[in-house]
């Protein structure tokens, strides 16, 4: 559990941030969806202006790493992102990535 001061609630409060989770979270899941595609118009048109593309989802990541297994009874699949080192779940792929870096092509 996170715990944070007063001081560090009183600046959470100020974060403009918090404007977008708020208003995302009351969004049904259809209204997510073309959410997060406005999003990632809008920062794809800042990475055109900047002259880079560092925002897309984890599933075009170089950084993605997909493990397919195979037991007796089924076969599995698990991501991980290679940058954080971390498990990602597969419903995640789909979400928006800030450390994105896209495959050479």
């Amino acid at each position: 559990m996170l715990s944070i001061t007063q001081q560090g609630k009183k600046f959470l409060a100020r974060d403009p941030g918090n404007v977008l989770v708020e208003a995302i979270a009351v969004l049904d899941d259809d209204g997510a969806i073309r959410f997060r595609d406005a999003l990632r118009h809008v920062l794809d048109q800042s990475d055109v202006a900047e002259q880079r593309h560092h925002t897309d989802v984890c599933k075009r990541c170089i950084f993605l790493r997909e493990d397919r297994s195979t037991t007796d009874s089924k076969a599995s699949v698990a991501f991980t992102c290679r940058l954080f080192r971390a498990a990602i779940a597969p419903a995640e792929i789909e979400l928006l990535c800030t450390s994105f870096e896209h495959h050479r092509q």
